[in-house]
């Protein structure tokens, strides 16, 4: 029987999709407004968004720093895609080792 997970392979680029697709619709909607989203809430989520990713950012240094080598590729990918970049290192960590 085949055991299906929440981070295989598949489901970290399905989430990195998904991550990346609302940046750009995020940033289309404030560029030329369709939805008539109030600008103020876009830029909350953004500065939310941008802590969160922060914050994985310092998790992945302290964590994955001394592997990760060069270290900035990955903390501006983590910067626009969050958490899935962290897992799919981590599997790929996992499956080399």
């Amino acid at each position: 029987m085949k055991t299906h997970t929440l981070f295989a392979p598949r489901n970290v680029a399905i989430s990195k999709t998904i991550v990346g697709l609302s940046w750009v619709l995020g940033l289309a909607e404030l560029a030329h407004p369709f939805v008539h989203i109030p600008p103020i809430w876009l830029y909350v989520v953004m500065a939310l968004s941008l802590l969160a990713h922060a914050a994985q950012c310092v998790y992945f240094t302290r964590k994955f720093g001394d592997q990760a080598r060069p270290l900035w590729p990955h903390l501006l990918q983590i910067m626009v895609f969050g958490m899935p970049h962290v897992i799919g290192f981590q599997q790929s960590q996992t499956v080399s080792a």
